[in-house]
């Protein structure tokens, strides 16, 4: 998979340096040396030199924008929060609407807490896709932020405009036991549930658990919520 990810890079290096007027700007702007470093460093899969020797070409010659998708992709590869989130950023000035790029972006912004401008890119992703699954998302980012009732409102939304055929894919209690696909409706009461008991109110927070359960008897997650409760 590496390798596939490496050939890639070296297709988006090559035709970042094939970009209309590089001619010209290579009589007063020589990255020749750093484009081979570059281009050998993810041969060789060096991530370090081939981010380094990027960084350094784009210091010298701001129009090669085609490098910061090659700057992204190594971000990625070394699940680098910060990298994906300020590269990502750049990205989005010229891109604004590509979903690969929004999403790994936004999950970057939230990783470093950076609440307000992940919970922009995920209402950008919502207003594109209508994706109900995003509404949980932009739900706990709101929490996250203090924003209660917003975050309510968010849930109430799924609620009210779910399908009953609408499922997503949730983690179980172990992440040894991977993934179960879970009704949205059952997942909205079990977010419900999560704002209540992370606020102290255990008793509310149990109602919306086992609404939950009503719906989904297998869903670990709002079981495991209510053993917790009940302790």
């Amino acid at each position: 998979m590496k390798q596939i990810l490496y050939f890639g890079l070296i297709a988006s290096v090559f035709i970042a340096c094939s970009t209309p007027g590089s001619e010209t700007k290579t009589e007063t702007v020589n990255t020749q040396m750093e484009d081979i470093i570059l281009q050998k460093a993810i041969r060789r899969g060096d991530v370090g030199t081939a981010l380094n020797n990027a960084h350094i070409i784009l210091e010298k010659d701001s129009t090669r924008t085609g490098l910061y998708d090659t700057l992204f992709q190594f971000y990625l590869e070394m699940e680098n929060p910060r990298g994906v989130a300020d590269v990502g950023q750049i990205i989005l000035q010229h891109k604004p609407n590509d979903l690969n790029i929004l999403e790994p972006t936004a999950m970057g912004l939230a990783a470093m807490m950076e609440y307000d401008k992940a919970l922009a890119l995920n209402q950008r992703m919502f207003a594109i896709t209508g994706d109900l699954r995003l509404k949980i998302t932009i739900a706990t980012l709101l929490f996250e932020m203090r924003k209660v009732d917003e975050a309510r409102a968010e849930i109430q939304w799924i609620v009210d405009h779910r399908e009953i055929s609408d499922t997503m894919k949730v983690d179980q209690p172990s992440p040894a036991f991977g993934t179960q696909k879970i009704s949205m409706l059952a997942v909205a009461y079990y977010s419900f549930g999560q704002i209540e008991f992370t606020l102290g109110n255990k008793k509310e927070a149990s109602k919306y658990f086992y609404k939950a359960l009503a719906i989904e008897p297998r869903y670990d997650m709002a079981a495991t919520a209510i053993g917790e409760i009940n302790k």
